[in-house]
């Protein structure tokens, strides 16, 4: 699990470090405080790709009119300075102590002499996701990301050996650095005869260094404005049935509407889930409203993706007060049965209080509430870590806990 996290210039953060993360997370404050771009910077340290600034970009709604018009401006939201050189860093530490440090690069590739006609633009989208080439200026940007992991002392060294390769390599357009469980490769995109090329340098056997296997676990972003689309949570849902995890879905939804008594899949043209309550017809699972709908795209991202990192922003959204405390349980449970680590974000008091009663009663040693607030000197975002205890000291004796 993520214990520790630090943040240096990415969104809000100027530079942030904040320790202590438990099982199940709850993040509370004020509008613009810093919990959305923390969520963020744990999805962006967990999945270090190009994609997944891609999809940030779409969660937040930015305009791709406005990236190929300015291109030069495309990544200006993901950086907490407005240095012409901009770059920002993110660093977790988990249950083992192994670090995972990225670093966000902005670079403007200048590619005046190479018609836009000419790049092979569909196999660099696949790759590395650079979308906003503009046929006009021939000029792109992309956010770079360089990912190293300091869990030995032979990676200390590292960075240091890359900055070597990088100077060796000069006359190429772009770096990007890749680790997966197996491998650090260091792509090159290179000007080959005006077309781009992609090529490849193994770190490992280079440098020849040895490494630790880390334990990167898989992180589920869940958006407060977007919804799945009826296949995906049909696909989902079959995933649940064939691990024989479908029996929590049906339990989860009886405690917001107790009526609710069984799931199927109909295929009456266009594949679709529905819902049957006592002494009513089957419904589509769009006609039962926000609560329902929510809380099963939450629990299916929990129960299909065992030891990984759920991100839920606003989990209050659509689900009233009364049934916060039945889905905080559910949520407790399946975590520790799952092995999954939850980060969500709240602006609401009922839901704070809903998590204080679950936690303190039941898993007292699994749960943190933290509160983003800025440094009364500073002026930098902190965030201030509760126990289950001092936060029910604090509600108790009407304590600010979101900020104020």
């Amino acid at each position: 699990m993520i214990r520790d996290i630090e943040i240096e210039n990415f969104r809000c953060f100027e530079h942030t470090k904040i320790e202590g993360f438990e099982r199940v997370n709850l993040i509370g404050g004020k509008n613009n405080s810093g919990k959305t771009a923390l969520l963020e910077a744990i999805l962006l340290n967990q999945s270090p790709q190009p994609k997944t600034v891609f999809l940030l970009r779409k969660l937040r709604q930015e305009s791709d009119e406005f990236s190929k018009a300015y291109p030069e401006k495309a990544w200006d939201s993901f950086f907490f300075s407005d240095k012409v050189e901009q770059n920002g860093k993110i660093e977790t530490n988990n249950d083992n102590n192994q670090k995972q440090i990225i670093k966000l690069n902005d670079n403007l590739i200048l590619s005046n002499n190479i018609p836009y006609q000419n790049v092979d633009h569909e196999n660099i989208e696949q790759d590395l996701q650079i979308k906003y080439l503009s046929e006009n200026s021939h000029k792109g940007s992309l956010l770079t990301i360089e990912v190293y992991l300091a869990v030995d002392s032979d990676f200390a060294s590292l960075p240091r050996d890359i900055q070597n390769l990088m100077n060796k390599y000069s006359n190429h357009y772009l770096f990007i650095i890749v680790s997966t469980n197996k491998d650090i490769t260091l792509r090159v995109i290179q000007d080959i005869d005006n077309k781009l090329e992609i090529s490849e340098v193994n770190l490992i056997q280079i440098l020849n260094t040895k490494r630790k296997k880390l334990l990167s676990r898989k992180a589920i972003y869940i958006s407060p404005f977007f919804r799945y689309a009826p296949e995906i949570i049909i696909e989902e849902y079959s995933k649940a049935v064939f691990e024989n995890l479908d029996k929590h879905i049906i339990n989860i939804l009886k405690h917001i509407d107790s009526l609710i008594e069984d799931i199927k899949i109909f295929s009456i043209g266009k594949p679709l889930l529905y819902l049957k309550k006592t002494n009513h017809k089957m419904l589509p699972i769009s006609m039962f409203g926000d609560a329902i709908n929510r809380v099963m795209e939450i629990v299916l991202q929990v129960i299909n993706n065992k030891s990984s990192i759920i991100l839920i922003d606003e989990i209050e959204n659509g689900i009233h007060y009364t049934n916060h405390r039945d889905f905080w349980k559910a949520l407790f449970e399946l975590s520790k049965e799952l092995d999954v680590q939850i980060f969500a974000t709240t602006h609401s008091l009922e839901m704070i209080q809903a998590f204080r009663d679950i936690g303190l009663n039941y898993y007292a040693d699994s749960g943190a509430y933290f509160t983003m607030t800025r440094h009364y000197k500073t002026k930098k975002i902190i965030g201030i870590k509760r126990d289950l205890e001092t936060l029910d000291y604090a509600i108790d004796h009407g304590k600010e806990v979101r900020g104020e």
